[in-house]
């Protein structure tokens, strides 16, 4: 072969690869996974423990001592963290939450609407 049909080979070959489509690199996270409560209390899930449901009449407890002391706190993120350790520690803390009652909403459960209406990022991915 001759040296001007290699080196119009080689001209050809080059242009063919920097023309052609380039692999895109695979996302970092190739699964999702989605996972629901039904039947849970959202005021349990944002705003932990509720003492009001602490009572023989409201809860059917006859002893809150106990349950206040495992599960109580000063604040909302407090009581919740301890109701819901794994939720909120890890789940809240490398995921996402998407919620139709975010922690700062008023709700009824009498409401019209019938869509997500909120959405929740408790942290950044790091």
């Amino acid at each position: 072969m001759s040296t001007r049909i290699q080196v119009a080979f080689f001209c050809v070959v080059a242009a063919a690869a920097a023309i052609a489509p380039r692999a895109q690199p695979r996302p970092a996270i190739a699964n999702v996974l989605v996972v629901t409560m039904d039947g849970m209390r959202w005021q349990e899930v944002f705003g932990g423990l509720q003492s009001a449901l602490l009572t023989k009449e409201a809860g059917g407890v006859e002893e809150p001592e106990p349950i206040e002391r495992r599960f109580g706190g000063g604040t909302a993120e407090q009581r919740r963290e301890k109701l819901m350790p794994f939720f909120w520690t890890i789940v809240a803390h490398d995921g996402q939450l998407f919620s139709r009652i975010p922690a700062t909403t008023s709700c009824s459960p009498a409401t019209r609407i019938r869509a997500s209406t909120a959405t929740t990022r408790t942290s950044t991915p790091t």
